[in-house]
């Protein structure tokens, strides 16, 4: 029997396939599967596309999937759309048993491994998930970018196109910042900026995301306005778990985790995030991600449907089925 995880994101959907002995047998990456996005046929399509593909690379029939968990961007958000990704998973998963959840869920089981704790999210959007020891679950942020997602790649992209602008009308000292995004995107006019992110990026949210890319780099030649970014993304992503230890009942020290392409910039939203969870004394314990939300949600599927608690044992013997898996991939 197998045990299948999906973690949707407003990037890239991952799926993950293990059996009843916390074997990894395939995994599989395509686009984005958040609804607003793609629409409700871009959502079967990519299910679909990764069932296939999980199924097809160890020969197996779908038929012998337990249980699956699916994390899915933007799922408890809009009613509309949850009704419409119901439709999408039942068409797709219809053969088997299923759990639909935020991604936020799915990045908590890779993240904390199924254990009560608090995981932030920080990849194109942003929002903090949490389980607490009596299974109690909450959810801070996941707003959208047009009223939230502070720490974001979008807002950080959005905060680097206030700097940029500011230096190139002199209202900022200029810094490399300008020089890198000019380059990047090959731009010569002053104003040209408003038709890339209108007319290019067409205002995409994963596209401007990207730019968080440059603003990264310029803080690592200097650049201190994009420093003060990621300070600033810190401090709203320390607001999101502050916001759930008010909420909730935990154990101490509480388990704090992150996933999300933000963490890639490492110790530049690392370090000012552990100062500012310094603020809640020492019952908050930051620790990196134990493996990925693709794992944690298979994870998450077995245990489901095993009726089981995480144990360390098991996580640590699906840890090890990791390793060896990524060393033979």
């Amino acid at each position: 029997m197998f045990f299948l995880g999906v973690d949707g994101g407003g990037t890239k959907t991952k799926f993950a396939l293990i059996d009843d002995q916390l074997e990894i047998y395939s995994t599989f990456e395509t686009t984005t599967s958040h609804i607003a996005q793609v629409g409700i046929e871009g959502v079967v399509r990519v299910l679909q596309e990764g069932l296939k593909s999980v199924l097809f690379e160890e020969g197996i029939c779908k038929e012998e999937i337990k249980y699956a968990v699916l994390g899915m961007p933007g799922y408890t958000e809009v009613k509309t759309n949850d009704t419409q990704i119901e439709r999408a998973v039942k068409e797709v998963f219809g053969f088997t048993n299923y759990h639909i959840v935020n991604d936020a869920e799915a990045g908590w089981a890779g993240a904390l491994a199924c254990q009560p704790g608090i995981n932030i999210v920080a990849g194109t959007g942003s929002i903090a998930f949490g389980v607490d020891e009596e299974g109690r679950r909450e959810r801070i942020g996941g707003w959208g970018e047009f009223i939230g997602d502070e720490g974001s790649a979008y807002w950080i992209a959005k905060k680097t196109l206030e700097v940029y602008s500011k230096q190139k009308d002199g209202r900022l000292p200029k810094t490399v910042l300008v020089d890198i995004i000019d380059e990047k995107y090959g731009i010569k006019d002053k104003f040209e900026i408003i038709d890339i992110m209108h007319n290019r990026f067409k205002l995409k949210r994963d596209k401007i995301a990207e730019l968080s890319l440059y603003t990264f780099e310029a803080a690592q030649k200097g650049c201190r306005y994009s420093a003060e970014i990621f300070e600033k993304a810190a401090y709203e992503l320390f607001l999101h778990v502050e916001g759930l230890t008010k909420k909730m009942r935990f154990s101490k020290p509480i388990l704090v985790s992150y996933v999300g392409g933000v963490f890639k910039a490492g110790e530049l939203i690392l370090q000012p995030l552990r100062t500012f969870l310094g603020q809640l004394g020492d019952e908050i314990l930051l620790i990196p991600p134990r493996m990925e939300p693709c794992f944690g949600a298979a994870y998450y599927a077995y245990l489901r449907y095993k009726n089981l608690r995480a144990e360390e044992s098991l996580t640590e013997k699906l840890l090890k089925e990791i390793a060896k898996y990524s060393e033979k991939n």
